[in-house]
């Protein structure tokens, strides 16, 4: 199979493309993913209003701001 100087040129910049495309799209899907997980780490203090990630285990959390306790999941409104 004989490639002419042309055909190798297309071939190189339609490899290169489909492997920037390929390299993006895992790009994307992996910060999206990281994403999804630090917000589920988030937590919204409902005394004063603070954002903080929920370090510790368990379903309960302290504010590092005002100490107050905070449930993990289903926070409920600020005030």
């Amino acid at each position: 199979m004989d490639f002419s100087l042309e055909e190798l040129v297309v071939l190189l910049i339609a490899g290169s493309l489909l492997a920037v495309a390929i390299f993006s799209l895992l790009s994307r899907l992996m910060h999206q993913r990281e994403e999804k997980q630090t917000l589920a780490g988030r937590n919204i203090c409902r005394n004063c209003g603070h954002v903080f990630l929920a370090t510790q285990s368990g379903r309960v959390s302290h504010c590092p701001v005002c100490g107050e306790l905070n449930f993990h999941k289903k926070n409920g409104r600020l005030g």
